[in-house]
């Protein structure tokens, strides 16, 4: 039988397990710890047991907004700038770079009006909206919410009564599962 505190324990390795992906053990980081590339992709668990520093979950989640702040790009470009481009990307905020896949640009090129194309709009930033409501995920530029809604088939996006354009955390997941490249989440 799992006592409580063992099963709360085990219960937050596993929520937070799923964002960490894999660690550095700490006895390569002093008195730190470090995500390994590929944070997201990994599942994995904070484990006292497997040489990784304990992790307050203050810490935890200031270091995690802190990583997507990091991904987050300077600046966005356009179609034509990503498809005159040999190697298409954009510097980020953290001093790397989020890269492009050429077939995502080009489908996008393909949903997106012409009259779209100058305009600087990728990557599409995705942000919270559970003010809004639970799985609704907010895009705060109008050009972006047209061409999102445009690459999903759709005619138009509602609005939340601030102005901005929303839609719902499936439609997000499905957008990024077809075209990998051309959206980042915010927070």
């Amino acid at each position: 039988m799992t006592s409580s505190s063992s099963l709360g324990s085990h219960l937050l390795d596993c929520s937070f397990g799923s964002l960490l992906g894999g660690m550095i053990p700490s006895e390569q980081i002093p008195g730190k710890f470090k995500p390994q590339r590929g944070l997201f992709r990994r599942g994995g668990v904070i484990s006292e047991g497997a040489g990784l520093l304990p992790v307050k979950e203050e810490e935890f989640v200031e270091h995690q907004l802190r990583s997507l702040r990091d991904m987050l790009p300077v600046r966005k470009c356009s179609i034509e700038e990503l498809l005159r481009s040999d190697d298409p990307k954009v510097p980020t905020l953290g001093g790397g770079h989020h890269r492009f896949s050429r077939r995502s640009v080009e489908a996008a090129a393909s949903a997106i009006p012409r009259d779209l194309w100058s305009v600087p709009l990728f990557p599409i930033t995705f942000s919270s909206g559970e003010e809004l409501g639970r799985g609704v995920v907010v895009i705060r530029n109008k050009a972006e919410a047209v061409a999102f809604a445009r690459m999903m088939g759709l005619s138009e996006l509602p609005r939340t009564p601030e102005g901005h354009h929303y839609t719902y955390k499936v439609l997000v997941i499905d957008f990024m599962r077809r075209y990998p490249s051309l959206g980042v989440l915010s927070v």
